[in-house]
């Protein structure tokens, strides 16, 4: 999967689970800009992130993610 894939399924995961417009997301979203990003959001886009490729973030990993591109690198990073 090329890094263009890869955000276009983060993105849709993102704009799914905060019931939001795909195309509405953009790389520097976070709980900051989007305000239906709560706590309980973050953890189910964590765990729909690991369910749909099948990897597991560690505790250290997960404290790095505040925005979307904090997805975007450490999925990279996990499925190199």
């Amino acid at each position: 999967m090329d890094k263009t894939e890869l955000k276009n399924k983060v993105n849709s995961i993102v704009a799914d689970v905060l019931k939001i417009d795909t195309k509405a997301i953009k790389e520097t979203d976070s709980p900051e800009t989007i305000n239906k990003w709560t706590s309980l959001f973050h953890v189910l886009i964590i765990d729909k992130i690991e369910k749909e490729f099948d990897i597991s973030f560690d505790f250290d990993e997960l404290i790095e993610i505040e925005s979307v591109n904090d997805i975007y690198n450490s999925l990279y990073k996990k499925l190199k």
